[in-house]
């Protein structure tokens, strides 16, 4: 019953917040539906890592199935990592995330994860992990063959780099979109 699952879900949530983790746990586990449960792993295990209790962080992702899911878990986590000025976990863990990228099924979904990942990157002051992974990114995106989702693709990456104040990509990546989206139109 799915709405027995976000009940428990938003019960598990609310134990987190009071930082009753047993009764968290317990809750998250009992969730049969397993999107819910992955859900309710990842904003545990977000909990977990803002209150820098980083070994349980790590073992709720650990135990997160879904790989995109694990992979916005890792994220988070290297995210917390960096705000607590641990930026080597938070390097180690974004490297982590970075392996699952490649199991994220199309495109599109590939660029959401990389630019996530180029953003936290750049955010922590790790430059160059941040450029490669651009770079990686605007591989893919010539990569996608329908002009309009390249062209969603392409506004994601302008507005990660306008994120992170790297204006001239920013300007370039965005009038890349005016002409890719001429020639879509012209095509159709």
């Amino acid at each position: 019953n799915i709405t027995r699952a976000w009940a428990l879900h938003e019960l598990s949530n609310a134990y987190a917040q009071a930082e009753l983790w047993e009764q968290a746990e317990e809750l998250t586990r009992a969730i049969e539906d397993q999107t819910t449960r992955a859900e309710a792993m990842l904003d545990l295990s977000g909990a977990y890592a803002q209150t820098q209790h980083w070994d349980q962080a790590e073992a709720i992702i650990r135990a997160i199935e879904d790989d995109n899911t694990r992979f916005s878990a890792l994220l988070n986590l290297g995210n917390a990592y960096a705000q607590a000025q641990l930026l080597e976990y938070a390097h180690m863990t974004w490297i982590k995330a970075e392996t699952l990228i490649p199991t994220t099924e199309g495109s599109y979904i590939q660029v959401l994860a990389l630019r996530r990942l180029g953003i936290a990157y750049a955010q922590a002051q790790f430059l160059d992990e941040a450029q490669i992974v651009w770079t990686r990114t605007e591989t893919v995106i010539s990569t996608i063959e329908d002009h309009y989702t390249r062209a969603r693709a392409l506004h994601r990456l302008s507005s990660a780099y306008a994120q992170v104040q790297f204006w001239e990509q920013a300007e370039t990546i965005a009038r890349a979109i005016e002409v890719d989206t001429i020639l879509a139109e012209a095509l159709h």
